[in-house]
């Protein structure tokens, strides 16, 4: 995680600030349907849980009349949603965001409104109503490949210091990553000359977990593509391997060949 104005240690320390309530925006996906409950679970903590669908968020982490978790169900989109959510919460979790590879080539019109259009409004407001943003960034945003300033590639991927790298425009596959690009440049213009405060929370978590995940045999490599959010095997591969150098078996065998070697 990196932070800007003003730094936080994690998503579910918020009491720095003491917040009274969260606005948690894809609140029914894999990271959304786990955070909810912690953030439940805090006392004095209201949330604001959004989404199209809850099928994912556990029932019994937020039924009841004494649940302190409102869920909405909604598309970002919605007339009004964002300006009711902004205007009750104290902090915006946005986690929503339309990330499919399938749909970057057959919808990309879709890809950028979710990614970038239908955002720009909570930018805005959290901006103007002095609420803290907290947005998920993606690997993507730095295209092919890792790349340094100069465009020498680099052995792995650095948020601070990799460069931006993506096809033509005719090249639809970058539909996502240029989206997200924009939206994370918004937010950081936006911090630096309107005031917002905003957290971007990067890939650094996620690529930790997976090769912690990969140094146990007994995970398939398809669950942890599963228990890290990925809907294919093949956009975990692809996704790793930016972030490493190697694919997850490359990954998986060089560990077990080092075990060995140092066994041996």
């Amino acid at each position: 995680m990196t932070a800007r104005r003003p730094a936080r240690s994690s998503i579910t320390g918020i009491e720095a600030r003491r917040p009274r309530r969260v606005a948690v925006l894809g609140a029914g996906g894999f990271i959304g349907s786990h955070l909810v409950p912690l953030l439940a679970a805090r006392p004095g903590l209201s949330i604001i849980a959004v989404d199209r669908t809850f099928e994912k968020l556990p029932a019994q982490a937020t039924a009841g009349a004494a649940s302190p978790v409102e869920r909405v169900c909604a598309a970002i989109e919605s007339p009004g949603l964002l300006d009711d959510v902004t205007g009750r919460a104290d902090v915006v979790i946005s986690l929503t965001a339309l990330c499919n590879p399938a749909l970057y080539n057959t919808q990309p019109l879709a890809v950028i409104d979710a990614n970038y259009t239908d955002l720009v409004p909570l930018v805005r407001l959290c901006a103007a109503r002095r609420r803290w943003l907290i947005h998920f960034s993606t690997c993507e945003v730095y295209g092919r490949t890792a790349l340094d300033g100069d465009g020498r590639r680099m052995a792995r991927m650095d948020e601070d210091a990799t460069a931006m790298f993506l096809g033509p425009i005719h090249r639809e596959r970058w539909t996502y990553a240029a989206a997200k690009q924009l939206l994370e440049r918004l937010i950081w213009a936006y911090g630096q000359h309107e005031g917002l405060t905003f957290t971007e929370v990067l890939q650094q978590l996620r690529r930790d977990l997976a090769v912690q995940y990969l140094d146990d045999p007994k995970l398939h490599i398809s669950k942890i593509a599963w228990l890290l959010g990925f809907n294919e095997v093949s956009s975990f591969t692809h996704t790793f391997k930016r972030w490493t150098g190697k694919t997850p078996s490359q990954m998986r065998t060089a560990a077990a060949s080092s075990d060995f070697v140092q066994g041996g």
